[in-house]
Parts: C-alpha cells; structure tokens; sequence
C-alpha cells in the first residue's frame, strides 16, 4: 500500500505504472513482483534492492538498467523492520543497489552502448590484456558482454 498525498492508501498493483516515474523500495519479499510489475506496465523509474545476487529477478533487472546503478549501504536508519520496533536483522550484512531501470529497449540499449564491451566480437583482434582494473568498486557484473561500473552513493 502507498500512501497519496490526501493521506489515503492505494495499492500499488492496481496502478498503471507507465504514466509516472516511480520509486520503490518494496519489502524484500515483493521485488519480484514490483519487476514483474515494471515489465507489465512498461514503466520506467528508481528500484531499491538488496545485493542477492542469486535470486531469479536480478539479471532481469541488469538487463532493464537505463543509468549507472549506484551503492548504498544498509544501515539501521534507511533499512527499519516493518514489524520490529528496530532496524531489519540483515541491516549490517546488507548493500542497497540503487537502479534507474527502463523497460523502454532504446533506453536500456543507449546506456550499454556508454559501456566498455568485457570481450570481443567473433573477428574482432582478440584482447590481450583484460586483467587490469576495471573497476574501483566491490561489484562487478555484466550484461550482454558490457561492464556495469556501480558508484557509491
């Protein structure tokens, strides 16, 4: 439930999202849904997520990046538990990934192409050297032969 500006609720879900820039920082147990939700409405806006790596929505939302994702960490004051009086339990163990994402393809394709390419085409000279830094921060991933650098926040 979001709460409007008259101080009612609205659930989110009902909404069409393509008609505003969105923020969300869903409860962890709803991303993938909030993702399903972006795709669905071809929406386009900021997406809060933890760094977990492994679950099945995180490569659908490298793929919808239209902008520099950025680092910020969890702490007790910006990750609060909705049903403890305190900070979530995960709040020291987590990184919060901040994501402008785009179901737009000319978006998401303009932002790689500012990307440096991680290897080469099929007859292109092959790279000798690819072990140097490539990046200044922790995270490192890629989507579609692109290096995404991540900026802390």
């Amino acid at each position: 439930m979001e709460t409007t500006s008259n101080g009612k609720f609205v659930d989110a879900f009902t909404v069409d999202w393509s008609q505003f820039f969105f923020y969300a920082f869903p409860p962890f147990c709803l991303i993938s849904r909030r993702v399903q939700k972006i795709i669905q409405d071809q929406a386009t806006g900021i997406l809060i997520i933890p760094e977990w790596t492994t679950q099945p929505y995180f490569t659908v939302v490298l793929g919808l990046l239209s902008d520099t994702p950025r680092v910020l960490g969890a702490s007790a004051q910006n990750l609060l538990h909705s049903t403890l009086a305190g900070p979530h339990p995960l709040h020291h163990r987590l990184e919060l990934l901040v994501y402008k994402l785009s179901v737009i393809p000319c978006k998401s394709q303009s932002f790689r192409q500012t990307l440096s390419r991680l290897s080469c085409i099929p007859g292109e000279i092959i790279l000798t050297n690819n072990t140097e830094c490539i990046s200044t921060s922790d995270y490192n991933f890629v989507v579609k032969d692109h290096m995404i650098p991540y900026v802390p926040l």
